[in-house]
């Protein structure tokens, strides 16, 4: 269950309300659509949930809501439409969206940016095949009857030189041939338009950003004898043109793309598949932040995240579907399901090797010179369209702050580059009995993240070494009592634990333990629930859930970071509580209802 666009604490716009689409407790028309019979164009104004876009290109808006679709609606228009033709169908759709957008521009999310999607997609269906082809342009434009300002995007990236306690998602820094040394109009043609004029460094701030992507798709099945067993092979490309800054002529150009091969064999009861992925890490740069939200607040930001999605930075969100296209990733992947028992049972199982395609060090290292063309100060960072939201950049202070060691020599160059790896696997089963009418369900998912790290703590390989894993694993019971009711109970339980500490939030502790490998993440979500599903007749129906979340922090309070909240400094053997005050344990009930009459 989910609020309606118009009603949804995530669907805000641009104005500053604590409160967005306050109050949640009220009517709302949602959509309107009409339909033009003789040809079957179909026209849908306000909000939407389904379009023919591949995935690869534009998904939507990630939903924050536990147990919630997987994504929110799209508000603005769709236009549709289907012609038939002697060798097969051609359908064709034209989209355009408003987007949620920032709140607060104190809080680093731009107040004065509305983003605007507008796309399309053609597709050609013919026996046992379809191609397609799509189209999509991003873009902040103004908000509120303001000009469009420059550079308001700005805790999702470094001020570089001067960061503040902690890590930020991105590590971009103006490339060569933007620096002061070249006039730019003040700074206002830099790709990263926050920087001090007097100075390379300085607020990070960039936008507003605009974005084109096109793509293609394609996909067959052969039969395979006459007992409906078959074979498919498919394939989707796609690009991005990216500008975080749209006054500047500096972009950033990336691709990603997925090969599969499959089949359905013993009359449709055994699925396999293989694919291979790669996603550059400039693909699909385009940053997206979660509205502020009132009552959602961690460090002085009003921010929302799913605990366990490691496949994006917290708090924002891509316009591509980044669980089956995960930024700077390459590899293979396995799936395979098997239905028994006259399909009363299932068991599957998947598997995913995939490595880093690019190493996390940075593409730019100037040295401060007094050469045209040189930066002030030396510039260490990635040019902007870099993205990897657990393999971040290797340890500097300039990047990560004064409570950062330095992976670097006197010449810039890295003292160590490894790849990521990341290892995903899952196995679970389902049985359905007729009589009693009972279904269970079992599931269990790893995703785990591995970077080594040569270096001591003084040299950054606290920082560098990541070592995650991400467990969750389900069991639920339905029960169908008769026609009108079905029952249902289970438990939902997640872990997320390990070392990741980008910033080098505990260089201090691991100084004086001497190791870069222990845990200061280790984080258990408990939640079993109960729920049901009630026919009150033909039209009408209701259901609720009843869900208790127990969320325990694991980590030892001896395992302090460097810094307390208000940014003073922590010694070793001070309990006053720091900038992790470890443990996080809380516990809460959930409660959700929907009621749906159909006229």
């Amino acid at each position: 269950v989910s609020a309606p666009y118009l009603c949804n604490q995530f669907g805000g716009s641009s104005s500053v309300n604590s409160l967005n689409n306050a109050p949640y407790t009220r009517m709302v028309l949602d959509n309107f659509w009409v339909i033009h019979n003789p040809s079957g164009i179909k026209l849908t104004l306000g909000a939407y949930s389904e379009d023919n876009m591949d995935n690869i290109l534009f998904a939507g808006q990630k939903n924050l809501s536990a147990f919630g679709p997987d994504y929110l609606d799209r508000f603005g228009f769709n236009l549709s439409g289907s012609h038939a033709f002697e060798a097969g169908v051609l359908r064709w759709e034209v989209l355009g969206s408003r987007i949620s957008t920032f709140g607060d521009q104190d809080y680093g999310y731009a107040k004065a940016y509305d983003t605007d999607i507008i796309g399309g997609d053609i597709a050609f269906e013919f026996g046992g095949g379809q191609v397609k082809v799509n189209f999509m342009r991003a873009a902040n434009e103004a908000a509120n009857g303001d000009s469009l300002g420059i550079g308001l995007i700005n805790d999702a990236n470094l001020a570089y030189g001067s960061t503040a306690v902690g890590a930020t998602n991105l590590q971009w820094v103006n490339p060569s041939g933007y620096y002061k040394s070249a006039d730019l109009e003040g700074g206002n043609k830099r790709p990263i338009p926050g920087w001090d004029t007097t100075a390379d460094l300085g607020n990070g701030a960039f936008g507003p950003q605009s974005m084109f992507g096109y793509g293609i798709s394609a996909n067959y099945k052969w039969d395979i004898g006459e007992s409906g067993n078959e074979i498919y092979a498919a394939g989707e490309y796609a690009r991005t043109e990216y500008k975080s800054n749209k006054d500047s002529d500096y972009s950033s150009e990336g691709n990603a793309f997925r090969v599969e091969v499959g089949a359905n064999l013993l009359e449709g009861d055994l699925d396999l598949s293989l694919a291979y992925v790669s996603v550059d890490p400039n693909y699909d740069p385009f940053v997206n932040m979660n509205p502020y939200v009132n009552g959602l607040e961690t460090y002085g930001r009003y921010s929302a995240f799913n605990l366990m999605n490691t496949n994006y930075y917290s708090n924002m969100w891509s316009l591509h579907d980044t669980e089956v296209y995960p930024h700077n990733r390459e590899g293979i992947r396995f799936n395979g399901q098997w239905r028994f028992d006259d399909r009363h049972g299932l068991v599957w199982a998947k598997a995913a090797f995939l490595n880093q395609k690019e190493s996390s060090l940075y593409d730019v290292r100037e040295q401060a010179g007094t050469v045209a063309g040189a930066p002030t100060n030396y510039v260490l960072g990635f040019a902007p369209g870099f993205m990897d939201p657990v393999f971040y950049g290797y340890a500097d202070p300039s990047v990560y702050g004064a409570q950062s060691a330095s992976s670097f020599d006197d010449n810039l160059n890295a003292l160590e580059d490894h790849k990521g790896k990341q290892t995903q696997y899952g196995i679970g089963a389902s049985y359905k009995w007729d009589n009693p009418r009972l279904k269970l369900d079992l599931g269990y998912n790893r995703n785990e993240f591995k970077r080594d790290s040569d270096l001591a703590v003084a040299q950054g390989g606290s920082q560098n070494y990541v070592k995650l894993n991400n467990d969750n694993f389900h069991i639920g019971l339905g029960w169908e009592a008769n026609d009108q009711w079905t029952l249902r109970a289970g438990c939902d339980m997640v872990n997320m634990n390990g070392h990741w500490d980008p910033s080098g939030a505990y260089n201090q502790f691991a100084a004086s333990i001497n190791s870069i490998d222990f845990k200061n993440i280790d984080v258990q979500q408990t939640i079993p629930f109960i729920g049901f599903d009630c026919d009150l007749s033909a039209n009408t129906q209701w259901n609720m859930d009843f869900r208790y979340y127990d969320t325990k922090d694991k980590v030892d309070a001896a395992t302090f970071a460097n810094f307390r909240q208000d940014g003073s400094a922590q010694t070793i053997g001070d309990t006053t509580p720091g900038y992790t005050n470890h443990p996080f344990s809380w516990y809460g009930w959930q409660v959700t209802t929907q009621f749906k009459v159909k006229f």
